[in-house]
């Protein structure tokens, strides 16, 4: 069989497949061949381009025009949209697919990239596409750890997976979030050195909390001195732990207690901020954290940013 009969057989055996729909069975008796002459023609094809296959979210629809108008009307450097419908809304799925692989796509190009802890990041984690090692990047945590049993508050474990996808170097912290000012001088040297690695940041990764919806809050930690009553009816939502309220201003813990986070304030000054949220009851802490450049890229779905634009309006 002469190189043209060749490619001729490839390429129908091939449309037959791919774009007739007949089954490998069937072109076998067409081409009067046996079934596994023609699984070997198959991933011939594809070997030498005659076949490319891609493979996309299920959706074609046009966002463009959405993600343009959120861009603008939040201010944020990038926008990154996970389709969904209202009969799918309290799926999660799809935007952690998303995230994870945008993510996969624009981390590489940092060098020390702060993560934070929450559901959305914890997901997240696990739909990063793994890359090729790369030891000059570093996954920080910028917030410490709370309580045992809630995996999304364990936040070694979340920057263990980010190193481990990007073959990166991952620094790790046994300080919690919230503890008390005497624990908080015996670690100090420790919290000193973490901090100091704070202000190499030239990127981070966070979720945002909405708003309370219940008198139970997250943090096992959290003083009993804490005004819960107050966090209950005005905060907007939080990031890294930190509760930015309704009259514009940052929810204070006790005193006898350290805060060991980012501050909203030093989250500022880095210059890439990817956060990943959805929900209904987080549209108003999304506007708000955009307003006041906590974030500068958001990676969310379709149904939480026409419900963004509607706040915005």
């Amino acid at each position: 069989m002469s190189v043209l009969e060749d490619m001729a057989l490839l390429f129908r055996v091939a449309k037959n497949y791919y774009l007739d729909h007949y089954s490998q069975g069937e072109i076998a008796q067409l081409e009067n061949i046996s079934r596994p002459q023609v699984s070997r023609l198959l991933q011939r094809a594809r070997e030498l381009g005659i076949v490319k296959i891609s493979v996309a979210f299920p959706d074609t629809a046009d966002r463009s025009w959405l993600k343009e108008r959120l861009q603008d009307g939040l201010g944020l450097k990038d926008v990154c949209i996970s389709p969904s419908t209202e009969k799918d809304k309290e799926n999660e799925a799809g935007v952690y697919t998303i995230a994870g692989t945008y993510l996969s796509q624009v981390l590489g190009k940092f060098r020390n990239v702060g993560v934070g802890w929450g559901k959305s990041m914890y997901y997240t984690s696990f739909q990063l596409i793994p890359r090729a090692g790369n030891p000059e990047l570093t996954f920080i945590p910028i917030i410490g750890n709370s309580g045992t049993n809630i995996p999304y508050l364990q936040i070694n474990s979340i920057v263990d997976r980010f190193a481990e996808k990007f073959g990166a170097k991952g620094y790790y912290t046994q300080s919690l979030f919230l503890s008390p000012v005497t624990q908080f001088l015996e670690d100090q040297k420790r919290l000193v050195e973490l901090r100091r690695s704070w202000e190499k940041l030239d990127a981070a990764v966070i979720g945002l909390g909405g708003k309370i919806n219940s008198k139970k809050i997250y943090i096992d930690e959290l003083p009993a001195a804490t005004n819960k009553k107050r966090l209950i009816e005005h905060a907007l939502g939080d990031i890294l732990g930190q509760y930015f309220m309704d009259d514009q201003t940052v929810f204070e813990y006790p005193k006898e207690y350290q805060v060991t986070a980012l501050g909203l304030e030093a989250l500022k000054r880095v210059e890439n901020v990817i956060c990943i949220a959805r929900g209904i009851h987080k549209v108003e802490a999304i506007a708000y954290a955009a307003s006041q450049g906590y974030i500068k890229t958001l990676v969310t779905d379709e149904i939480t940013a026409r419900d963004i634009l509607e706040v915005l309006k």
